[in-house]
């Protein structure tokens, strides 16, 4: 996935696991050219999906935070949401769709 958004001229950053997501998060808050969205799986080991988004939330942030998980529950979904945050998405999907449900080029 990373790829095809660098291929489309988007700038990425990975991080193994969403505790090392959200030091990267934290590290670049306030930096020019600070994130502008965060894509993340829903199951992760240390902190999953849910859990970066509350922590994102946490943040004096207002960025989009899109989960992605080939075993989305609906009871998922809804804390997600209820958690603040964006679209959700179930594997698999293409670059394609990603890009259409974020509304970015």
């Amino acid at each position: 996935m990373a790829t095809g958004l660098r291929v489309r001229g988007h700038e990425v950053e990975e991080a193994e696991d969403g505790l090392a997501g959200m030091n990267i998060l934290k590290n670049r808050m306030g930096q020019a050219g600070s994130m502008e969205l965060v894509i993340t799986d829903m199951n992760m080991p240390g902190m999953d999906g849910l859990g970066l988004v509350k922590s994102i939330r946490a943040l004096p942030l207002d960025i989009p935070v899109c989960v992605v998980s080939g075993t989305m529950t609906v009871t998922d979904g809804l804390l997600i949401k209820s958690a603040g945050g964006g679209p959700v998405l179930e594997k698999p999907f293409t670059v394609d769709a990603l890009c259409n449900v974020l509304h970015i080029a």
